[in-house]
């Protein structure tokens, strides 16, 4: 079945269900990136531990999307050239991935109660911070 016989909210579940996947792994990526402060130093020691080093991007408007992709460009392109620089950019990509994780559990919510759809129909909702 090719998604122009679907329905607009079966588009809209497979949409949701994409999304939370993806969001799923930007969840991974932000534990494992925010774990620790970022300062100009340790971004300097990227170069030591490559496997520190994470890519991050977020949507949530079209201005907001333009400031994440000249960031997601300062983030894969210019980091080690100013460090001071990266370290800022990396603490304004998390406020990014909050935004991104708040608003795919702001449109589950809608889904759930403007349009009526079961909760097990949904993806389950992303939480950035661990339940310990």
């Amino acid at each position: 079945m090719n998604g122009a016989s679907l329905l607009p909210v079966d588009r809209f579940l497979q949409t949701m269900a994409i999304v939370s996947r993806e969001g799923g792994h930007l969840v991974y990526s932000w534990r494992r990136l925010y774990a620790e402060p970022i300062d100009p130093a340790w971004v300097r020691s990227l170069d030591a531990h490559p496997e520190l080093a994470e890519r991050l991007g977020v949507v949530e408007s079209v201005e907001r999307w333009l400031e994440a992709r000249k960031l997601r460009n300062r983030l894969v392109h210019e980091y080690m050239s100013a460090p001071e620089a990266f370290a800022n950019d990396l603490i304004l990509a998390r406020d990014y991935v909050a935004m991104l994780i708040d608003t795919f559990n702001r449109v589950r919510e809608f889904a759930l109660t403007r349009m009526q759809v079961p909760d097990s129909a949904l993806p389950k909702p992303l939480a950035l911070a661990s339940a310990a």
